[in-house]
């Protein structure tokens, strides 16, 4: 089943300002619904209720990290779509053990990520299923 996109809700979680900011205004004007946090445990606590359709977040935050709330977010929200959003180099592995659906290194091209998020919320649930039993890699964009 597709999500249409003026549909689908995004929580963009990242302690850096102007990236959270960036990131977030890029996805509203494609016609995203948005919510922002600048921590995993504000991440972890709007997560709880299943709300969204794609979570980005990054790795590097104050309160708990990405890691740990990717971890949380996955294990008490299965259905989510989660994009790991870093930095960091050689991330992939971890990013697959942790449940995540996606992982982008900084910098992105917006028109890419947009797409990527449009992409992981029209996955179905049978797609999802695919990708957690390890039969689909996640995919990693790094432009």
């Amino acid at each position: 089943m597709r999500v249409p996109i003026t549909k689908t809700k995004i929580l963009i979680a990242d302690d850096d300002d102007s990236v959270r900011c960036s990131v977030g205004k890029a996805l509203r004007g494609e016609g995203f619904l948005v919510t922002e946090c600048s921590d995993g445990g504000t991440a972890l606590a709007l997560c709880s209720n299943g709300d969204f359709d794609v979570i980005i977040i990054d790795l590097q935050m104050p309160c708990l990290s990405g890691w740990e709330a990717i971890e949380l977010i996955t294990r008490e929200v299965p259905q989510s779509r989660v994009i790991v959003f870093t930095g960091e180099p050689n991330q992939k592995v971890f990013a697959e053990a942790s449940g995540a659906s996606a992982l982008v290194e900084k910098p992105v091209e917006m028109e890419v990520l947009c797409g990527l998020v449009q992409a992981l919320a029209s996955q179905s649930i049978e797609e999802r299923v695919e990708r957690l039993s390890g039969r689909i890699e996640i995919p990693v964009v790094n432009v």
